[in-house]
């Protein structure tokens, strides 16, 4: 991919541990121990009866990251069941995504998991590689096409308010509502640090779990903007802001698109 690193910025959520803020949101292979051990213990014994609710659990996250990052705008994104033992709780913190993981009786609060793909030395166990496009700055992905319900494929913005980058790419990518194949395509632009999808008349503050999902697959480092175009393709940053060339941009959206719709 031909862009270049000014042109993302990283957005990882800092931790409550001051000794890895620098690297805050991988787990050391102590914790996800522990976490094995939390949940083979649940399986043979289960925890408390005491269950707490999601929005208790939601509300244990708030204040613990609240007592230790005095004086940042937190704010509750998501919540979801884990298995039968673990809340998953995605909160904003400064306008930066995360999440952490709550055991069902409150006792015990687990930063994020590390994925597979991270131990197996950054390859997911399918095997799959993205791959660059000839001609493009988008990398092909082999992921099946992801549709909405009339049959469209998803092209996805995420970016975020404050991001001088995805404000320079914004009014491109929404112009391609005014292409010819505008009406073939479920174009969204999600401002992630608001949860609103700049496309539609409505003032939406919360990002759908479903296209947080698709930000957080194609892009687990958390940098902004990111693009996904049908699922079969994604990038990262920009690919001609250095060269201030928002002509080439438009053109890699299209060519891109309709190789999906192709």
């Amino acid at each position: 991919m031909s862009s270049e690193k000014s042109d993302t910025i990283e957005i990882k959520i800092p931790n409550f541990t001051k000794k890895i803020r620098k690297d805050p949101w991988i787990v050391s292979t102590i914790v996800l121990l522990i976490l094995v051990v939390l949940l083979l213990i649940s399986s043979i014994n289960g925890f408390s009866s005491n269950i707490v609710s999601a929005d208790e659990a939601a509300q244990i996250v708030l204040d613990a990251f609240g007592s230790q990052i005095p004086g940042s705008n937190i704010e509750f994104v998501s919540s979801e069941e884990v298995g039968s033992s673990l809340y998953k709780i995605t909160l904003s913190i400064d306008g930066q995504l995360g999440s952490a993981y709550v055991t069902r009786d409150g006792g015990f609060l687990i930063q994020e998991i590390i994925p597979l793909a991270d131990i197996n030395g950054g390859e997911a166990p399918s095997g799959n590689t993205p791959s660059p496009v000839e001609g493009s700055t988008f990398l092909a992905t082999e992921d099946e096409a992801c549709l909405d319900d009339a049959g469209k494929p998803y092209v996805l913005l995420f970016s975020t308010t404050w991001c001088p980058h995805c404000e320079w790419i914004g009014s491109t990518f929404e112009s391609l509502a005014t292409e010819s194949f505008g009406d073939q395509i479920n174009l969204q632009h999600w401002e992630i640090d608001i949860g609103d999808n700049t496309l539609t008349p409505e003032f939406e503050t919360e990002v759908p779990e479903e296209m947080l999902a698709l930000y957080q697959k194609y892009n687990p480092q958390g940098s902004i903007p990111t693009f996904v175009i049908g699922c079969e393709y994604f990038r990262i940053g920009n690919g001609y802001e250095s060269q201030d060339d928002l002509a080439a941009e438009l053109e890699d959206f299209k060519n891109t698109i309709n190789l999906v719709l192709a």
